[in-house]
């Protein structure tokens, strides 16, 4: 075994036997609790009076790519893109759903059309129309944007997905110009998440973002997983604690041994 790797492949075969355990634990019992998140439930009650007010929904997943680390927050908001679209057949609002990469933009179509079907308005999709390619160029791209909150006069902006540079721009865009959007949204990077958390009306933070995908679809198996997750924070928390009373008395030689093999 490499020198340091033993706690690393411990941890890894530790929490996916947990994983697996949860996700078949839960497939045949009632899902487990998730406590609810505010943003979400703010989606259904905003999506509904843009429509009765006969103002348009904008749903954006941000400037992440389908290709690197930042995938994971890019398909949560898919997840959340499709549930948006749902509301909004369901409703007969107007969506919007701009998309700023190429690789994004079928997977934005998927969704929206998963969406506009689960609500039983399939024939009412019109891709052309709801689900927008914006320029390559990352400054152009958010400007068009943009202007599409601000000249339709859009009721709600959903920002939910990979954002970088872009949360200060989307942020604040969305209160000038005369818009007056409400805006709710989600990022994990968290180097960036606080400018959401001050610039938007509701904001998922971290892991929440991550966590709305299985809360939207209460699909068992992905809210096993995030039982799993769970009890790995919780061992974790646990080894943090212990580790803190036998440093403070002078006896945390054998954990950081281990923890270090």
């Amino acid at each position: 075994m490499i020198q340091g790797r033993l706690m690393q492949t411990f941890t890894f075969l530790l929490t996916l036997v947990l994983v697996v355990y949860n996700m078949q634990r839960y497939r045949k019992r009632d899902v487990p609790y998730i406590r609810r998140l505010e943003p979400i439930e703010q989606i259904n009650v905003s999506v509904r009076s843009a429509a009765e007010l006969k103002r348009p929904v904008v749903m954006h997943v941000g400037s992440g790519a389908l290709t690197t680390q930042d995938a994971v927050q890019t398909m949560a908001g898919l997840a959340v893109t499709a549930y948006v679209a749902e509301l909004s057949a369901r409703y007969g609002a107007d969506l919007r759903v701009p998309v700023i990469r190429p690789d994004v933009f079928p997977s934005a179509i998927i969704a929206t059309r998963k969406g506009y079907e689960a609500a039983g308005k399939l024939t009412e999709f019109d891709p052309l129309k709801t689900v927008l390619f914006m320029s390559g160029d990352f400054m152009a791209a958010h400007m068009q944007i943009l202007s599409i909150i601000q000249e339709e006069k859009a009721y709600v902006a959903i920002l939910m997905g990979s954002f970088t540079g872009d949360t200060n721009l989307m942020g604040e865009g969305t209160k000038v110009g005369g818009a007056d959007a409400i805006t709710i949204s989600g990022l994990a990077r968290i180097t960036h998440v606080a400018f959401f958390v001050v610039l938007t009306d509701f904001a998922l933070i971290g892991e929440e973002l991550l966590v709305a995908g299985a809360y939207l679809s209460k699909d068992r198996a992905s809210l096993g997983s995030i039982v799993a997750q769970d009890w790995m924070k919780v061992i974790a928390v646990v080894l943090l604690v212990a580790g803190g009373i036998m440093a403070t008395f002078s006896s945390a030689s054998s954990l950081i041994s281990l923890l270090s093999s």
